[in-house]
């Protein structure tokens, strides 16, 4: 079972550059459980895998996300319910 505030499955967001205003689309799917996260992505550069970790005392996350492509990126967010996609 996942956290109450950060309830597993499908989620969108966005991310920047730090030069730019630009928000870049995508579509996750994730799984928290124990503080760790998991999931897979899409965007316009491609598919994704994501494993990090998650604090339910600050709402934030740092995850690497590896593309198919061998790129792999460090990231920290703050999750919000905006993100969640209600099924």
């Amino acid at each position: 079972m996942s956290d109450p505030q950060f309830p597993s499955g499908e989620w969108v967001g966005f991310y920047t550059y730090a030069n730019g205003s630009r928000k870049y689309l995508m579509d996750l799917v994730l799984e928290f459980k124990g503080g760790r996260m998991t999931g897979e992505g899409a965007d316009e550069i491609g598919l994704f895998v994501i494993s990090g970790t998650y604090s339910e005392q600050n709402g934030e996350c740092a995850w690497m996300r590896a593309n198919h492509v061998k790129t792999v990126a460090t990231t920290e967010a703050v999750l919000s319910n905006k993100g969640k996609k209600n099924l």
